[in-house]
Order: C-alpha cells, then structure tokens, then sequence
C-alpha cells in the first residue's frame, strides 16, 4: 500500500511539473512536449531521496493551493504599491520620507518567513533587509504610511500562515 502511494505521489507530481512546464512553453512542437515529460521525470527521480526525507513537506497538496491563492492577492499588492510610487513620482507634494520598519513575523516556519519577506521586497517602494528572529527588518519609501505595524503585517501574512 506504501508502495502504491509512493508511486501515485511521483506521477502527481511529475504530472504537474510537466503541466507547469506545457504552460511555459505554449506553443510548441511534440519534441519540446517529450524532453518537458522526461524532464519532469528526471527532476522528481533525482530529488525522491528528498521527498522520502520528509524535506519537501511545503510543497503538499494544501499548500500549493495556498500558494496558488496567495499569487493574485500578491499581483493585487504589486500593483497598488506601483499605482503609488508611480503617483509620488508624478507629484513631488506627496511626502518621500524613506525609513527602517520592525514588523513582528507572526510565522514560526522559515520558508513561510522568507516568502513574506520576498513578497514585501517585490512591492516597490519597499525592501525587507532583514529577517532576525521574529522580526522584518524593512525599508520603505515612506516609513509614515507604515507607522501602525498592523497595516504590514495585514497586507501579506493571512496566506502565508496557512502554508506551514
């Protein structure tokens, strides 16, 4: 029966990698079709030490669509912080005040850390220096419109919480 999920789990997974990669390479002819699955097949054979390890426990089913939901909440981020730099740049009356935030990261998981801390990097206007301990150490443009810490930590965490 372990043996039979085992090789379930490698097809899933092998399925997806193909998939992710099909939608990469759309269109494309039958032989770019063949390397993708023999590919995706060689990546999951080279890596199923690890997947029998235990390492890669991130990446189960509930948290790929945590993470899959979590994409367009962070392009909606994206966006609105563009929206905003693009509007300080316009108009020189609204305030530049550059400064250095602590926010408290609530996440006990590492990997769940690092993706918050990237997912404020890729909003312009915004840079995490650092992550020590259970703190975000970030740069902003204008440290005032981040003066209630609770503003921060709303805009990224409520996703990343799940996957852990």
């Amino acid at each position: 029966m372990l043996k039979i999920k085992k090789i379930l789990t490698f097809i899933f997974y092998s399925i997806l990698l193909f998939i992710i990669y099909a939608m990469l390479i759309f269109p494309a002819g039958i032989y770019d079709y063949f390397v993708g699955l023999l590919l995706s097949v060689l990546i999951l054979f080279i890596s199923l030490k690890i997947m029998e390890s235990g390492k890669l426990r991130f990446f189960s089913l509930k948290n790929i669509i945590w993470i899959i939901a979590y994409i367009p909440y962070l392009f909606m981020k994206i966006v609105q912080a563009n929206i905003d730099i693009a509007l300080r740049v316009l108009n020189p009356k609204l305030p530049i005040k550059p400064g250095f935030i602590k926010v408290k990261c609530d996440s006990k998981d590492k990997l769940a850390k690092l993706m918050i801390a990237n997912s404020i990097t890729l909003t312009p206007g915004t840079l995490t220096l650092e992550i020590k301990d259970d703190y975000l150490i970030i740069h902003a443009v204008d440290e005032t419109l981040y003066k209630d810490r609770e503003l921060v930590k709303a805009n990224f965490p409520y996703y990343l919480k799940e996957i852990e």
